[in-house]
């Protein structure tokens, strides 16, 4: 039985709750939040993901779960400010650790968080589930499998309304607290364009931003050298969410859109028709916590989240954060 610990119960934690529950050989038996009102309220965020109303007992401190034999798993869903010294108390109190993306707010601070897990031995999975969503699934074993050839182009595009589930503080729109929608919502894509065609040479972003200087829409390209074109988007402006993915192979050009029906589709060169290939209906959500508990039970790192790809990704990120804040090409070191 792998024991857990939810902490903070907005919007994601309902979501982590929800697909806990329904996972073999999971209990969670704890849930920390220091907000009575979240406890009471469903809290609603921009992807429909089985968060369902569930009767909990919910403590207000963490120092009430930091330790007890009790919990082998952190869970932690709470504002990106609080990541790096919640993670850290856990991990030093033996415990293992989720922690929601991104993982911190500077590199600086991702880099003690690494050393802590590694020097703990305990394992850290940092929830980047679109590498475990279905339709994201299917375009990696395209890139992999070379079945279309090789990807020429490729657009990612994330965009929501303003995350009003904040909270009443919006703690969103402060970059302190959020790093803006470049790392808390366009992280999704820098993570998974570096998995599907690796590390870019270079990146140009441009954005835009508040009154407190949090970015909330932004363009940018991640440069390889002979490799595709790479074009991404994510914006905190639009009025209703979507992800989506456009990627042309020599062969064949792949298209999912998740406010389509359906939204995943193939269509080969020479072809009128698109082809719909069959997708699991389970969600990255699911997948990537079942994944995690099957990695504990079996004494496995969880690879597939490797921790020097998740830095990686986060340097990308603060290398468009630089590149959109001073309109130049920023390079990356290999």
């Amino acid at each position: 039985m792998v024991r857990v610990a939810l902490l903070g119960y907005g919007f994601i934690g309902r979501v982590h709750l929800a697909h806990l529950r329904r996972l073999r050989g999971v209990q969670v038996v704890a849930v920390v939040e220091s907000d009575p009102e979240k406890l009471r309220t469903l809290v609603r965020g921009n992807i429909p993901a089985g968060e369902e109303e569930a009767s909990v007992e919910g403590l207000s401190c963490l120092a009430d779960v930091l330790g007890r034999p009790d919990v082998d798993v952190v869970d932690i869903c709470l504002p990106t400010h609080l990541h790096k010294d919640v993670a850290l108390r856990a991990l030093e109190a033996g415990h293992h650790v989720i922690c929601e993306k991104p993982l911190a707010l500077s590199l600086a601070d991702v880099d003690e968080i690494l050393a802590r897990a590694e020097r703990s031995g305990r394992r850290l999975l940092v929830a980047h589930c679109i590498r475990f969503w279905p339709e994201y699934e299917f375009l990696q074993s395209l890139v992999q499998s070379g079945q279309f050839g090789r990807p020429r182009s490729a657009i990612f595009r994330r965009v929501s309304p303003f995350p009003t589930w904040g909270g009443s503080d919006g703690w969103f729109s402060d970059p302190q607290k959020s790093g803006g929608a470049l790392l808390d919502l366009h992280i999704h894509d820098v993570d998974i364009a570096q998995l599907l065609f690796g590390r870019p040479r270079a990146v140009f972003a441009r954005a835009s931003w508040n009154s407190k200087g949090a970015s909330t829409c932004v363009f940018a390209q991640h440069i390889h050298e002979g490799g595709p074109l790479v074009f991404l988007e994510g914006s905190w402006e639009h009025a209703a969410f979507e992800m989506s993915f456009h990627v042309a192979f020599e062969e064949a050009e792949v298209r999912y859109n998740s406010q389509a029906r359906p939204a995943l589709r193939v269509i080969r060169r020479g072809r009128v028709e698109p082809e719909f290939p069959e997708i699991p209906g389970e969600d990255g959500y699911a997948r990537e916590l079942r994944y995690f508990v099957e990695c504990l039970e079996s004494g496995r790192e969880p690879s597939r989240v490797s921790l020097p790809s998740i830095r990686s990704a986060m340097e990308i990120a603060f290398a468009e954060l630089e590149s959109a804040r001073t309109g130049n090409v920023v390079f990356l070191a290999e």
